[in-house]
């Protein structure tokens, strides 16, 4: 019907491109138009068919979607072959996975076999150069620079110390023994990185102007991941060695890090290590530039990050170095990918959960710390003490503390 109502509209051509079908097909469907005119009159066209086995297509599509997700490439023949597999284990034992059912699968589904794409794919830089010189201009005319924000997501192993570099990241692509070790970070500041928002917490923001970048291409485009969470993850894995460093030097017992700790520690690495201008200079090595701001990338910029000798290192696991420790978990995933069994329950009625069950993330949790008067009084004598054996300490830093000291003494 939809050729039929183009030729009466007097569009001037129907054909292959428009249609998805040949020349010879058109052709007849509009010769015979009255035909079909007076069956659509008479309610004899026939209806799409329902999908006979809905669990089976739910778990296909949540397969498909996963793989496409995590740009990890797929044929018919293993699309046919996954479905036989889960046809098979939710008792559909007629479903044969034919070339007709992946057909109409793959329509119902808008799939089309082509070249893998995507961030581990190549970097289209035609794509890329033009969306530097010719889209990304508009977008930020009219913008000062902080009211330009760029967000992203990362991955960590938040455990992770050196004498497990090598063998974490052999874990990284995809999940696996360590997977549970993950948590994921969003990161989100300005182009001038005055305005460096928390870590997972995004304010309430308004009269946003959201863009995404082209596929394939934020490699080279993304701000975040041209330089400013690999900044912020070096700051986060020094901190977690010299932490290793120091309970060595006071022969304590090795502590565990917990998720808080990590949250801690990447919170105040996020906000007072990375610099404004370590963010400012990734903004515009991607082609972020204002019309009326004087910046350009400078690649000569090098910034002057702590490390940790080799000798260091070599206290905590021989042979390996702080910047390959650093890079442990540069290819990890963001999300867990789902296993078949987890698919297949997806898509199976629910059930309740027994809290016995559910697994504990965290070996050894921390309890909610009780905090009392005593405790808070005592705290703050031994901060103060410390302010004032200090020497040149920054007039601010006073401030800051009896703002706390006002604001706990109320509180508890």
């Amino acid at each position: 019907m939809k050729i039929i109502e183009s030729t009466q509209l007097a569009e001037d051509r129907c054909n292959l491109e428009t249609y998805g079908v040949p020349q010879s097909t058109v052709s007849t469907v509009v010769k015979n138009k009255e035909k079909w005119i007076a069956m659509q009159d008479k309610g004899n066209l026939r209806k799409p068919r329902a999908v006979s086995n809905e669990r089976l297509e739910k778990a296909m599509k949540l397969f498909v979607q996963q793989a496409r997700e995590n740009n990890l490439p797929l044929s018919g023949i293993m699309i046919r072959e996954k479905a036989k597999d889960f046809a098979c284990q939710l008792g559909f034992t007629e479903f044969k996975g034919s070339a007709g059912w992946l057909s109409k699968f793959a329509k119902r589904q808008n799939l089309a076999f082509k070249k893998l794409c995507g961030e581990s794919a190549s970097v289209d830089t035609n794509m890329s150069d033009d969306f530097k010189q010719k889209t990304l201009p508009d977008l930020v005319r009219g913008y000062d620079p902080k009211d330009i924000y760029n967000a992203n997501e990362t991955a960590s192993f938040y455990k992770c110390l050196p004498d497990k570099t090598y063998t974490m990241q052999s874990e990284a692509c995809h999940g696996g023994k360590y997977s549970k070790q993950r948590i994921t970070v969003l990161c989100a500041t300005n182009m001038d990185g005055s305005d460096k928002l928390p870590l997972l917490v995004i304010d309430k923001l308004i009269n946003i102007n959201l863009q995404f970048f082209p596929p394939n291409a934020t490699s080279v485009l993304q701000p975040l991941d041209l330089g400013i969470i690999k900044n912020l993850k070096h700051y986060y894995r020094y901190s977690l060695v010299k932490r290793r460093l120091d309970e060595m030097e006071q022969k304590k017992d090795f502590s565990d890090i917990t998720v808080l700790d990590a949250i801690k520690y990447m919170s105040r690495n996020w906000a007072a290590d990375v610099k404004p201008s370590t963010i400012a200079n990734c903004f515009a090595k991607a082609g972020f530039v204002c019309p009326d701001a004087d910046q350009q990338w400078n690649e000569d910029i090098q910034e002057d990050l702590p490390t940790i000798t080799d000798d260091m290192m070599a206290h905590l696991s021989e042979g390996v170095s702080f910047s390959a420790y650093c890079n442990v978990d540069d290819d990890l995933t963001t999300a867990e990918l789902m296993s078949d069994d987890d698919i297949l329950e997806f898509v199976t009625e629910p059930k309740s959960v027994n809290r016995e069950d559910v697994e504990d993330t965290e070996d050894d949790p921390h309890q909610p710390l009780e905090v009392t008067s005593s405790m808070v009084r005592n705290t703050l004598g031994a901060m103060n003490n410390i302010l004032a054996a200090t020497e040149n300490v920054p007039a601010e830093m006073f401030g800051i503390y009896y703002a706390l000291e006002q604001f706990l003494q109320q509180k508890y």
